[in-house]
């Protein structure tokens, strides 16, 4: 019979059995300091026992004891317990003083089922088409009259005339006739 080589592999393998042997005869021989749980060994010392012995087992707390120890963030630096963040204190913002607007009443549309007011602003160079309760630069339009228009902001109003310093209509005299016709 020939004689056959050893392979790495087999070097692991004999390495292997021979930790778990050394590792078995450790745990049959080795005396152990410790005792299986419920079961304590017999005390060869005397009768009074200190926390130095191997064998006593530590003496039981109540749970709220630990109530301190688990308030604790394990992953915090500083183990403080968590506190909420104080909620900011809201300080009322003065609001930025509103540009004067000078508002011109262009037009007037008055339909049954709706109510346009043609305004220009000093702001804007165009005439601006605004409804009924729509918004013109913060001002809501809330009435819309014949010869007026009425925008409101807050508490403040502004009543738009037409024509100022012109007569409501109606009460104006019609110019005369130049054709001589009623």
């Amino acid at each position: 019979m020939t004689s056959r080589r050893l392979l790495s592999c087999d070097y692991w393998l004999l390495g292997l059995i021979g930790a778990c042997v050394f590792g078995m005869g450790a745990e049959l021989l080795w005396p152990h300091r410790l005792a299986p749980p419920g079961k304590s060994p017999p005390d060869d010392s005397s009768a009074e026992t200190t926390l130095d012995s191997p064998h006593q087992e530590p003496p039981r707390l109540p749970l709220q004891a630990y109530d301190a120890i688990v308030e604790r963030p394990l992953f915090a630096a500083d183990r403080r317990p968590y506190e909420p963040p104080a909620e900011p204190v809201e300080t009322p913002r003065p609001e930025a003083p509103q540009p004067h607007v000078e508002f011109q009443l262009s037009a007037v549309v008055s339909t049954p089922s709706e109510q346009i007011a043609l305004i220009k602003t000093n702001l804007f160079p165009d005439v601006q088409r605004v409804a009924l309760n729509e918004s013109l630069q913060g001002w809501m339009l809330v009435e819309v009259r014949a010869d007026s228009a009425i925008l409101r902001r807050g508490n403040e109003q502004v009543t738009i005339e037409l024509r100022p310093n012109a007569p409501p209509p109606g009460n104006a005299e019609r110019p005369p006739n130049v054709l001589g016709r009623k």
